[in-house]
């Protein structure tokens, strides 16, 4: 039986939330195969056998912590602007995904600055800002 996680009422500007992924390269085949992004980039290994993860794979981070951490269940992504991929995130790579809290709209719309680090260097590798829908 499905449980529902209840949302916070009270969202407070600063408050994040974070998880982490290592994408491996069967995860990224198989995104390829269901969305038709057979891009080569995606699919054709480089000389160390990595392939890139599809940006909107590592957006599903951004939309994972929303649905189900801060805020949760029942809330989701309604606008990504601003964003950077600043660099490529390849297979078997760990990231972590954040998303902070920078405006809180009465309670319904939070709007929050996602970034994706890797998790060896801490260099950031995608950035931007997220509506979530409450």
């Amino acid at each position: 039986m499905f449980k529902s996680t209840k949302i916070l009422l009270n969202y407070k500007i600063g408050q994040s939330a974070s998880i982490a992924k290592t994408f491996s390269k069967n995860d990224v085949f198989q995104f390829a195969q269901l969305t038709g992004d057979t891009n080569s980039i995606h699919i054709k290994p480089n000389n160390q056998g990595k392939v890139i993860v599809h940006g909107c794979l590592l957006l599903g981070m951004f939309s994972a912590i929303g649905g189900t951490i801060l805020p949760g269940d029942g809330a989701f992504l309604v606008k990504v602007s601003d964003l950077k991929i600043i660099s490529p995130v390849f297979s078997d790579q760990k990231v972590v995904a954040k998303l902070e809290i920078t405006r809180n709209m009465k309670n319904k719309f939070l709007e929050t600055t996602g970034v994706i680090e890797c998790a060896v260097s801490g260099h950031v590798l995608l950035e931007g800002v997220l509506m979530l829908k409450v």
